[in-house]
Protein backbone atom coordinates (compact mmCIF):
# COMPACT_ATOMS: atom_id res chain seq x y z
CA UNK A 1 0.00 0.00 0.00
CA UNK A 2 2.82 2.64 1.29
CA UNK A 3 4.35 1.61 -2.09
CA UNK A 4 1.28 2.83 -4.61
CA UNK A 5 1.08 6.12 -2.60
CA UNK A 6 4.50 6.68 -2.89
CA UNK A 7 4.31 5.82 -7.22
CA UNK A 8 1.18 8.15 -7.31
CA UNK A 9 3.12 10.32 -5.53
CA UNK A 10 5.65 10.53 -7.63
CA UNK A 11 3.10 10.98 -10.36
CA UNK A 12 1.72 13.54 -9.52
CA UNK A 13 4.85 15.69 -8.60
CA UNK A 14 6.02 14.75 -12.31
CA UNK A 15 2.84 15.98 -13.55
CA UNK A 16 2.69 19.06 -11.41
CA UNK A 17 6.24 20.01 -13.00
CA UNK A 18 5.22 18.85 -16.09
CA UNK A 19 2.64 21.38 -15.62
CA UNK A 20 4.31 24.10 -14.35
CA UNK A 21 7.11 23.47 -17.29
CA UNK A 22 3.73 24.51 -19.81
CA UNK A 23 3.24 27.20 -17.91
CA UNK A 24 6.40 28.75 -18.03
CA UNK A 25 6.54 27.79 -21.80
CA UNK A 26 2.83 29.27 -22.07
CA UNK A 27 3.48 32.43 -20.27
CA UNK A 28 6.79 33.30 -21.98
CA UNK A 29 5.90 32.48 -25.52
CA UNK A 30 2.65 35.05 -25.00
CA UNK A 31 4.61 37.59 -23.44
CA UNK A 32 7.10 37.32 -26.56
CA UNK A 33 4.52 37.68 -28.97
CA UNK A 34 2.30 40.85 -27.18
CA UNK A 35 6.00 42.07 -27.02
CA UNK A 36 6.70 41.63 -30.50
CA UNK A 37 3.12 43.19 -31.23
CA UNK A 38 3.30 46.09 -28.84
CA UNK A 39 6.50 47.00 -30.70
CA UNK A 40 5.23 47.16 -33.84
CA UNK A 41 2.04 49.15 -32.78
CA UNK A 42 4.80 51.34 -31.51
CA UNK A 43 6.90 52.18 -34.67
CA UNK A 44 3.40 52.48 -37.14
CA UNK A 45 1.71 54.96 -34.85
CA UNK A 46 4.67 57.81 -35.08
CA UNK A 47 4.43 57.19 -38.61
CA UNK A 48 0.99 58.46 -38.41
CA UNK A 49 -0.23 61.70 -40.66
CA UNK A 50 -4.18 61.26 -41.18
CA UNK A 51 -7.09 60.57 -39.20
CA UNK A 52 -7.29 57.45 -42.08
CA UNK A 53 -4.43 56.37 -41.64
CA UNK A 54 -4.64 56.31 -37.71
CA UNK A 55 -8.84 54.94 -38.22
CA UNK A 56 -6.76 52.07 -40.26
CA UNK A 57 -4.17 51.49 -37.49
CA UNK A 58 -6.98 50.90 -34.78
CA UNK A 59 -8.49 48.49 -37.15
CA UNK A 60 -4.93 46.25 -37.43
CA UNK A 61 -3.91 46.73 -33.85
CA UNK A 62 -7.20 45.62 -33.05
CA UNK A 63 -7.06 42.75 -35.14
CA UNK A 64 -3.55 41.65 -33.76
CA UNK A 65 -4.51 41.82 -30.43
CA UNK A 66 -7.61 39.36 -31.01
CA UNK A 67 -5.93 36.97 -32.85
CA UNK A 68 -3.05 37.02 -29.77
CA UNK A 69 -5.78 36.08 -27.69
CA UNK A 70 -7.36 33.36 -29.77
CA UNK A 71 -3.72 31.86 -30.07
CA UNK A 72 -3.65 31.44 -26.25
CA UNK A 73 -7.28 30.83 -25.11
CA UNK A 74 -6.94 27.24 -24.98
CA UNK A 75 -3.65 26.94 -23.23
CA UNK A 76 -2.50 25.91 -20.07
CA UNK A 77 -3.02 28.62 -17.26
CA UNK A 78 -2.47 30.28 -13.83
CA UNK A 79 -2.59 33.73 -12.40
CA UNK A 80 0.05 34.89 -14.16
CA UNK A 81 -0.78 34.13 -17.23
CA UNK A 82 -4.45 35.26 -16.60
CA UNK A 83 -2.83 38.71 -15.56
CA UNK A 84 -1.03 38.83 -18.97
CA UNK A 85 -4.10 38.38 -20.71
CA UNK A 86 -5.47 40.94 -19.17
CA UNK A 87 -3.06 43.38 -19.93
CA UNK A 88 -4.20 42.51 -23.82
CA UNK A 89 -7.10 42.77 -23.34
CA UNK A 90 -7.24 46.21 -21.41
CA UNK A 91 -4.77 46.73 -24.25
CA UNK A 92 -8.20 46.24 -26.66
CA UNK A 93 -10.59 48.03 -24.65
CA UNK A 94 -8.97 51.38 -25.09
CA UNK A 95 -10.91 50.14 -28.99
CA UNK A 96 -13.37 47.76 -28.20
CA UNK A 97 -14.89 49.51 -25.00
CA UNK A 98 -17.42 46.16 -24.41
CA UNK A 99 -13.74 44.59 -23.29
CA UNK A 100 -13.28 46.87 -20.59
CA UNK A 101 -15.67 44.66 -18.08
CA UNK A 102 -14.05 41.32 -19.42
CA UNK A 103 -11.05 42.24 -17.88
CA UNK A 104 -11.87 43.55 -14.69
CA UNK A 105 -13.50 41.27 -13.50
CA UNK A 106 -10.58 39.01 -14.37
CA UNK A 107 -8.61 41.38 -12.33
CA UNK A 108 -11.10 42.10 -9.59
CA UNK A 109 -11.21 37.73 -9.22
CA UNK A 110 -7.36 37.62 -8.67
CA UNK A 111 -7.31 40.57 -6.38
CA UNK A 112 -9.77 39.17 -4.50
CA UNK A 113 -8.45 35.59 -4.10
CA UNK A 114 -5.16 37.14 -2.59
CA UNK A 115 -3.10 36.44 -5.62
CA UNK A 116 0.25 35.40 -5.49
CA UNK A 117 0.91 38.05 -8.34
CA UNK A 118 -1.49 40.64 -6.24
CA UNK A 119 0.98 43.49 -6.55
CA UNK A 120 0.74 42.51 -10.87
CA UNK A 121 -2.79 42.62 -10.49
CA UNK A 122 -3.30 45.87 -8.29
CA UNK A 123 -1.16 47.60 -11.27
CA UNK A 124 -3.54 46.05 -13.77
CA UNK A 125 -6.65 47.84 -11.88
CA UNK A 126 -4.69 51.04 -11.56
CA UNK A 127 -4.56 50.75 -15.61
CA UNK A 128 -8.19 49.83 -15.62
CA UNK A 129 -9.12 52.91 -13.52
CA UNK A 130 -7.15 55.19 -15.69
CA UNK A 131 -9.26 54.24 -18.64
CA UNK A 132 -12.39 55.13 -16.80
CA UNK A 133 -10.93 58.45 -16.11
CA UNK A 134 -10.97 57.40 -12.26
CA UNK A 135 -8.05 59.49 -11.27
CA UNK A 136 -8.98 59.45 -7.60
CA UNK A 137 -9.24 55.27 -7.14
CA UNK A 138 -6.60 54.83 -9.17
CA UNK A 139 -4.25 56.80 -6.76
CA UNK A 140 -5.78 55.05 -3.66
CA UNK A 141 -4.58 51.56 -4.94
CA UNK A 142 -0.82 52.97 -6.48
CA UNK A 143 -0.36 54.49 -3.19
CA UNK A 144 -0.48 51.27 -1.31
CA UNK A 145 1.82 49.12 -4.31
CA UNK A 146 3.94 52.18 -5.56
CA UNK A 147 6.64 50.78 -3.20
CA UNK A 148 6.96 47.57 -4.38
CA UNK A 149 6.90 48.42 -8.01
CA UNK A 150 9.65 48.09 -11.05
CA UNK A 151 10.96 50.90 -12.04
CA UNK A 152 10.00 50.22 -15.60
CA UNK A 153 7.83 52.20 -18.21
CA UNK A 154 4.41 51.51 -16.59
CA UNK A 155 5.60 53.36 -13.37
CA UNK A 156 6.48 56.36 -15.51
CA UNK A 157 3.69 56.65 -17.53
CA UNK A 158 1.27 56.33 -14.27
CA UNK A 159 3.54 59.36 -12.88
CA UNK A 160 2.49 60.82 -16.44
CA UNK A 161 -0.87 60.16 -15.93
CA UNK A 162 -1.46 61.70 -12.63
CA UNK A 163 0.52 64.88 -13.80
CA UNK A 164 -1.75 65.32 -16.73
CA UNK A 165 -5.32 64.05 -15.68
CA UNK A 166 -5.18 65.25 -11.64
CA UNK A 167 -6.91 68.35 -10.56
CA UNK A 168 -5.24 68.47 -7.53
CA UNK A 169 -2.32 70.75 -7.76
CA UNK A 170 -0.46 69.01 -4.98
CA UNK A 171 -0.53 65.63 -7.09
CA UNK A 172 0.38 67.56 -10.30
CA UNK A 173 3.28 68.32 -8.83
CA UNK A 174 4.19 65.43 -7.18
CA UNK A 175 4.36 63.41 -9.63
CA UNK A 176 5.48 65.96 -12.49
CA UNK A 177 8.91 66.10 -10.62
CA UNK A 178 8.70 62.49 -9.82
CA UNK A 179 8.65 62.20 -13.58
CA UNK A 180 11.38 65.20 -14.18
CA UNK A 181 13.86 63.78 -11.98
CA UNK A 182 14.03 60.16 -12.98
CA UNK A 183 17.66 59.04 -13.94
CA UNK A 184 16.28 55.95 -15.64
CA UNK A 185 13.38 57.06 -18.02
CA UNK A 186 13.39 55.14 -21.21
CA UNK A 187 13.87 57.06 -24.28
CA UNK A 188 10.73 56.62 -25.48
CA UNK A 189 9.19 58.57 -22.14
CA UNK A 190 11.91 61.12 -22.47
CA UNK A 191 10.24 63.15 -24.84
CA UNK A 192 6.95 63.93 -22.62
CA UNK A 193 9.41 65.84 -20.01
CA UNK A 194 8.87 68.91 -22.36
CA UNK A 195 5.52 68.26 -22.05
CA UNK A 196 5.22 68.05 -18.24
CA UNK A 197 7.37 70.94 -18.43
CA UNK A 198 4.63 72.94 -20.61
CA UNK A 199 1.97 71.44 -17.95
CA UNK A 200 3.60 73.13 -15.21
CA UNK A 201 4.20 76.74 -16.96
CA UNK A 202 0.56 76.40 -17.61
CA UNK A 203 -0.38 76.13 -14.43
CA UNK A 204 1.98 78.92 -13.52
CA UNK A 205 0.80 81.28 -15.72
CA UNK A 206 -2.98 80.75 -14.22
CA UNK A 207 -1.42 81.54 -10.89
CA UNK A 208 -0.60 84.35 -12.24
CA UNK A 209 3.47 83.59 -12.08
CA UNK A 210 4.25 84.27 -15.50
CA UNK A 211 8.38 84.86 -14.84
CA UNK A 212 7.53 80.90 -13.62
CA UNK A 213 5.86 80.32 -16.98
CA UNK A 214 8.51 81.26 -18.85
CA UNK A 215 11.20 79.61 -17.34
CA UNK A 216 9.12 76.29 -17.36
CA UNK A 217 8.65 77.24 -21.14
CA UNK A 218 12.10 78.20 -21.75
CA UNK A 219 13.32 74.70 -20.60
CA UNK A 220 10.42 72.81 -22.52
CA UNK A 221 11.83 74.65 -25.40
CA UNK A 222 15.48 73.73 -24.79
CA UNK A 223 14.86 70.23 -24.55
CA UNK A 224 12.41 69.46 -27.32
CA UNK A 225 13.72 68.01 -30.66
CA UNK A 226 9.89 68.11 -32.30
CA UNK A 227 9.96 70.97 -35.03
CA UNK A 228 6.02 71.22 -34.36
CA UNK A 229 6.29 70.59 -30.57
CA UNK A 230 8.95 73.44 -30.38
CA UNK A 231 6.81 75.68 -32.70
CA UNK A 232 3.57 75.37 -30.03
CA UNK A 233 5.82 75.61 -27.26
CA UNK A 234 7.66 79.11 -28.70
CA UNK A 235 3.53 80.54 -29.37
CA UNK A 236 2.60 79.23 -25.37
CA UNK A 237 5.59 81.90 -25.22
CA UNK A 238 4.54 84.90 -26.81
CA UNK A 239 0.98 84.34 -25.44
CA UNK A 240 2.89 85.12 -22.43
CA UNK A 241 4.17 88.29 -23.45
CA UNK A 242 0.26 89.54 -24.43
CA UNK A 243 -1.05 88.67 -20.84
CA UNK A 244 -1.52 91.93 -19.07
CA UNK A 245 -1.71 93.67 -22.40
CA UNK A 246 -4.65 95.69 -24.32
CA UNK A 247 -6.57 92.71 -26.83
CA UNK A 248 -5.37 93.38 -29.89
CA UNK A 249 -8.40 93.71 -32.34
CA UNK A 250 -10.42 91.28 -34.84
CA UNK A 251 -11.89 91.72 -37.88
CA UNK A 252 -13.86 89.32 -40.37
CA UNK A 253 -16.11 89.55 -43.28
CA UNK A 254 -18.83 87.03 -42.09
CA UNK A 255 -20.69 87.50 -38.71
CA UNK A 256 -23.20 84.94 -38.09
CA UNK A 257 -25.75 85.46 -34.62
CA UNK A 258 -24.76 88.78 -34.58
CA UNK A 259 -23.52 92.54 -36.76
CA UNK A 260 -19.99 92.93 -36.36
CA UNK A 261 -17.99 93.36 -33.10
CA UNK A 262 -15.64 95.81 -32.20
CA UNK A 263 -13.26 94.81 -29.02
CA UNK A 264 -12.69 98.67 -28.32
CA UNK A 265 -16.69 99.27 -28.01
CA UNK A 266 -16.29 95.66 -25.52
CA UNK A 267 -14.92 97.40 -22.68
CA UNK A 268 -17.00 97.20 -19.95
CA UNK A 269 -17.72 93.33 -20.32
CA UNK A 270 -15.84 90.07 -20.82
CA UNK A 271 -14.54 88.86 -23.90
CA UNK A 272 -13.75 85.24 -25.13
CA UNK A 273 -12.11 84.96 -28.30
CA UNK A 274 -12.55 81.43 -29.33
CA UNK A 275 -10.47 80.24 -32.67
CA UNK A 276 -12.29 76.86 -33.75
CA UNK A 277 -12.89 75.15 -36.72
CA UNK A 278 -15.82 72.92 -37.23
CA UNK A 279 -13.29 69.88 -38.47
CA UNK A 280 -11.90 70.05 -35.34
CA UNK A 281 -12.40 67.56 -32.72
CA UNK A 282 -11.71 68.87 -29.10
CA UNK A 283 -12.88 72.53 -30.81
CA UNK A 284 -16.38 70.80 -30.56
CA UNK A 285 -15.94 69.30 -27.28
CA UNK A 286 -15.85 73.06 -25.82
CA UNK A 287 -18.55 74.30 -27.52
CA UNK A 288 -21.29 73.27 -25.29
CA UNK A 289 -20.08 74.68 -22.87
CA UNK A 290 -19.49 78.01 -24.34
CA UNK A 291 -23.67 77.80 -25.02
CA UNK A 292 -24.27 77.29 -21.85
CA UNK A 293 -21.91 79.89 -20.23
CA UNK A 294 -23.18 82.50 -23.15
CA UNK A 295 -27.26 81.71 -22.41
CA UNK A 296 -26.56 82.39 -18.55
CA UNK A 297 -24.15 85.24 -18.52
CA UNK A 298 -24.81 86.93 -21.17
CA UNK A 299 -26.85 89.29 -19.27
CA UNK A 300 -23.78 89.85 -16.86
CA UNK A 301 -21.87 91.21 -19.36
CA UNK A 302 -20.17 88.09 -21.00
CA UNK A 303 -19.53 88.06 -24.79
CA UNK A 304 -18.21 85.22 -26.84
CA UNK A 305 -17.16 85.27 -30.14
CA UNK A 306 -16.45 82.12 -31.83
CA UNK A 307 -13.66 82.93 -34.51
CA UNK A 308 -12.90 81.02 -37.84
CA UNK A 309 -11.80 81.66 -41.23
CA UNK A 310 -12.20 79.65 -44.88
CA UNK A 311 -10.45 76.86 -45.62
CA UNK A 312 -11.43 76.08 -48.98
CA UNK A 313 -12.41 72.38 -47.88
CA UNK A 314 -15.32 71.91 -45.31
CA UNK A 315 -15.70 68.52 -43.01
CA UNK A 316 -17.41 68.76 -39.86
CA UNK A 317 -18.47 66.02 -37.42
CA UNK A 318 -21.62 64.93 -39.36
CA UNK A 319 -20.36 66.66 -42.90
CA UNK A 320 -17.63 65.86 -45.27
CA UNK A 321 -17.42 67.88 -48.67
CA UNK A 322 -13.59 68.06 -49.54
CA UNK A 323 -13.07 71.62 -51.60
CA UNK A 324 -15.62 73.70 -51.74
CA UNK A 325 -16.27 77.67 -52.65
CA UNK A 326 -16.38 80.29 -50.03
CA UNK A 327 -20.06 80.78 -50.18
CA UNK A 328 -20.65 76.86 -49.72
CA UNK A 329 -18.22 76.93 -46.65
CA UNK A 330 -19.82 79.71 -45.31
CA UNK A 331 -23.34 77.77 -46.00
CA UNK A 332 -22.24 74.90 -45.06
CA UNK A 333 -20.82 76.68 -41.90
CA UNK A 334 -23.89 78.34 -41.01
CA UNK A 335 -25.75 74.08 -41.25
CA UNK A 336 -23.21 73.53 -38.69
CA UNK A 337 -24.25 76.17 -35.93
CA UNK A 338 -28.11 75.52 -36.34
CA UNK A 339 -27.49 72.09 -36.31
CA UNK A 340 -25.48 72.34 -32.79
CA UNK A 341 -27.65 75.55 -31.48
CA UNK A 342 -24.86 77.50 -31.18
CA UNK A 343 -26.25 80.75 -29.93
CA UNK A 344 -22.57 83.21 -29.16
CA UNK A 345 -21.25 85.33 -32.45
CA UNK A 346 -19.69 83.82 -35.00
CA UNK A 347 -17.00 85.40 -37.37
CA UNK A 348 -15.43 84.02 -40.46
CA UNK A 349 -12.39 85.65 -41.37
CA UNK A 350 -11.55 85.20 -45.33
CA UNK A 351 -7.85 85.20 -44.34
CA UNK A 352 -7.54 84.49 -41.18
CA UNK A 353 -4.97 86.86 -39.84
CA UNK A 354 -5.92 87.15 -36.53
CA UNK A 355 -4.89 83.74 -35.98
CA UNK A 356 -1.18 85.07 -36.85
CA UNK A 357 -1.42 88.01 -34.67
CA UNK A 358 -2.64 86.20 -31.94
CA UNK A 359 0.25 83.36 -32.80
CA UNK A 360 -2.43 80.49 -32.65
CA UNK A 361 -0.47 77.64 -33.61
CA UNK A 362 -2.91 74.98 -32.33
CA UNK A 363 -7.37 75.21 -31.99
CA UNK A 364 -9.08 75.37 -29.93
CA UNK A 365 -7.47 78.32 -28.17
CA UNK A 366 -9.37 80.81 -26.48
CA UNK A 367 -8.24 84.03 -25.74
CA UNK A 368 -10.24 85.64 -22.03
CA UNK A 369 -10.38 89.45 -22.06
CA UNK A 370 -10.96 91.32 -19.22
CA UNK A 371 -13.60 94.51 -18.44
CA UNK A 372 -10.50 96.74 -19.22
CA UNK A 373 -10.00 95.24 -22.46
CA UNK A 374 -6.60 93.36 -21.28
CA UNK A 375 -5.64 90.27 -22.26
CA UNK A 376 -6.48 88.00 -18.97
CA UNK A 377 -4.91 84.54 -20.03
CA UNK A 378 -5.04 82.20 -22.51
CA UNK A 379 -6.18 78.67 -23.66
CA UNK A 380 -5.09 76.30 -25.91
CA UNK A 381 -7.13 73.14 -26.03
CA UNK A 382 -10.51 71.76 -24.82
CA UNK A 383 -8.56 70.46 -21.40
CA UNK A 384 -10.73 70.51 -18.42
CA UNK A 385 -13.67 72.27 -19.47
CA UNK A 386 -14.15 73.20 -15.76
CA UNK A 387 -11.32 75.99 -15.80
CA UNK A 388 -13.29 77.86 -18.99
CA UNK A 389 -16.57 78.32 -16.57
CA UNK A 390 -13.98 79.26 -13.68
CA UNK A 391 -12.08 81.74 -16.03
CA UNK A 392 -15.20 83.39 -16.74
CA UNK A 393 -16.38 83.48 -13.46
CA UNK A 394 -13.67 85.29 -11.91
CA UNK A 395 -13.46 87.81 -14.69
CA UNK A 396 -17.09 88.72 -14.39
CA UNK A 397 -16.77 89.41 -10.62
CA UNK A 398 -13.65 91.91 -11.14
CA UNK A 399 -14.46 95.45 -10.82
Amino acid sequence: MLKKIIIISIILTFFISCQAAKNIETFQNFSNDYKTIQKKHSEKVKKIKSRKEYMSFLQEKKKDLEELLKKYENSPSNDKIEILRSKVLLNLSQIDKSKLKEVEEKINTLINKKSKYIIEAKKVKVQILFTKRNTEGALKIFREIEPKLKRDEDLFMAYLYFTFMSDDLKIINEFSSKFLISKDLPKDLSIYKSRVYSKLASIEKDKGNLIKAKEFLNKAISITTESREKSSLESELSHIDLMGKPALPISAETWINSQPLSLKYLKGKVVVIDFWATWCGPCIKVIPTLIEEYKNLKDKGLVIIGLTKLYGMYRDDVVNKGKVSREEEISLTKKFIERNKINYPIAISNEGRDSEKYKITGIPTMIFINKKGNIDSIKVGSGNLKVIKDKIKKLLEEK
